[in-house]
């Protein structure tokens, strides 16, 4: 998208909130300890925020060198350890619905675990293939679902729980030049132990359009209280 009426996407105002600022909410409301906030020179627009969010828990990070967002999973390992949540900051999720998926998940002794959609109301570009259970990889937008008992395709993506550090693995694909989370991941629940959790409800905004309708979303959705507007 670029930036949008003067705004980096992050700081993107999508019903009276800066769009960054939906996943920031869901992540205080769930009580976790520390949220670092990375940014660089396209989003620098983000440390407004700092004045809003005083004394919230909230750490905002400089990286000089972005290449794509694993070079910012790759700069994030620098400053936290697993385990801890990570959330794309151009996506709209209510924070009653992020703390009941993160109540009802059950910890196995996975890798990572990648949020699944069970009930989204926008649909996402690229659906996550789960067969038995565990994810395999994401498939671009149009990818013609087969009609088969075991397997499954949601919306999936954009929240994802890491208990081991992926930081070996991301040095080597970065010297590569890859840039793509969904490529990255697609190599990664080959050779590790992925799992999903269950979350009813979020997507991510992409473009002009996807505000609009998210605006009209959030404020037409019945079942979202107009404080979390």
């Amino acid at each position: 998208m670029g930036r949008y009426d003067g705004h980096s996407k992050p700081m993107v105002q999508v019903a009276d909130k800066p769009l960054v600022g939906y996943a920031i909410e869901a992540m205080l409301f769930c009580g976790i300890s520390t949220i670092y906030v990375i940014f660089s020179d396209y989003s620098k627009d983000i440390i407004t925020l700092q004045d809003q969010y005083e004394g919230q828990h909230l750490r905002f990070i400089y990286q000089k060198n972005v290449t794509g967002s694993l070079s910012s999973l790759s700069f994030a390992l620098s400053v936290v350890n697993p385990p801890f949540i990570m959330m794309d900051a151009d996506i709209i999720i209510q924070p009653r619905i992020l703390k009941q998926a993160l109540d009802n998940y059950v910890y196995q002794g996975e890798d990572m675990a990648i949020a699944a959609v069970t009930a989204p109301t926008f649909p996402n570009k690229k659906p996550l293939h789960i067969k038995d259970g565990c994810p395999i990889d994401f498939y671009g937008k149009g990818y013609a679902c087969p009609n088969t008992k075991h397997d499954t395709f949601c919306q999936g993506g954009m929240v994802y729980l890491w208990f081991r550090s992926p930081k070996a693995e991301l040095a080597e694909l970065e010297r590569d030049g890859m840039r793509r989370m969904s490529l990255f991941l697609n190599d990664y629940m080959k050779t590790h132990q992925v799992n999903t959790f269950a979350i009813r409800d979020l997507w991510d905004v992409d473009t002009p359009e996807d505000i609009y309708a998210s605006v009209k979303i959030l404020r037409g959705a019945p079942d979202i209280d107009e404080g979390d507007l």
